[in-house]
């Protein structure tokens, strides 16, 4: 059974409450490639963890990595300012 701790400080005393915790389910086990690296993130999580700056870099990079092979022209239209 787990534990979980509570202090709270009331005037000049500490009152300690104690409740159970939900077991943790690991949906994988990791190997050593997830412990060092960490464990993967889902491409949609990883894009909202992007700056605007970085977000802007990425698309640059994937408009002149990807799409100038798939298409005979690109070309930038707007701004978000």
């Amino acid at each position: 059974m787990l534990i979980k701790y509570h202090f709270l400080l009331k005037g000049d005393y500490m009152e300690t409450t104690l409740s159970d915790l939900k077991p943790f389910k690991i949906l994988q086990k990791p190997d050593n490639y997830d412990i060092l690296f960490g464990l993967p993130i889902p491409p949609i999580d990883r894009l909202r963890t992007f700056s605007a700056d970085q977000f802007e870099d990425m698309i640059c990079e994937w408009v002149d990595g990807y799409l100038k092979k798939e298409y005979t022209t690109v070309y930038r239209s707007g701004s978000g300012w």
